[in-house]
């Protein structure tokens, strides 16, 4: 007896990976992952060359002798083994700025029994001024490039400038990427006849997405 087979063509149900046997439609054995992810955090931090957090960060301005007139220390914000990191990591599609601020309000010593301003409309009278525009600007542990981030202007702390932007991105910046700023050039004025003693002014770097 021979026998003969003939071949049958089911488009619809190979478009729609179903199956037929003997009459009955089968659901696929297909399944399809899913996966999400999420934005991460928009973040400053101070970090060393390997981009480990430094704990307790410091600047350390030149010291001066006391005067009878005002004179000028500088400092330098952000070093190959203390730098500022930027990460944006798919969190700020807009742009974001980084900017410092001080915690406190004035120079204080240690014993909390003199003070001078970081502040005063008056240079002469004791006034901080940053200037991000000398820094370097260059990425992280990413390859994103500088397109849409700047270094701040130049400015000075007042009765009314409570902060100064270090670095600033618009939309056009990499979505994902990390930056690091290092050579910001500090200026302190000091007021004339200031007491004799070891200062400090804590500061906060903060970023905020646009």
């Amino acid at each position: 007896m021979s026998k003969s087979f003939r071949k049958i063509s089911i488009p619809a149900l190979a478009m729609t990976g179903m199956v037929l046997v003997a009459g009955v439609v089968l659901a696929s054995n297909m399944a399809q992952f899913t996966l999400k992810i999420n934005p991460g955090t928009l973040a400053v931090d101070i970090v060393d060359g390997t981009y480990a957090t430094i704990a307790a960060p410091a600047i350390a301005f030149a010291p001066v002798t006391a005067s009878m007139v005002s004179e000028t220390s500088t400092a330098t914000l952000g070093s190959p083994t203390q730098q500022i990191l930027v990460s944006n990591p798919d969190a700020a599609p807009n742009g974001w700025t980084t900017s410092i601020a001080a915690t406190a309000a004035k120079w204080q010593d240690a014993g909390n029994t003199v003070n001078f301003d970081y502040k005063n409309d008056v240079a002469t009278s004791g006034q901080l001024a940053i200037d991000p525009s000398v820094g370097v600007l260059t990425h992280g542990k990413s390859t994103a490039a500088n397109t849409g981030v700047v270094k701040g202007s130049a400015s000075n702390f007042s009765s009314t400038v409570a902060s100064i932007t270090l670095l600033d991105a618009d939309a056009t910046s990499a979505k994902i990427g990390d930056w690091t700023l290092q050579g910001v050039a500090l200026t302190q004025t000091i007021p004339a006849m200031q007491t004799a003693a070891d200062y400090s002014l804590p500061m906060t770097i903060s970023v905020v997405a646009k």
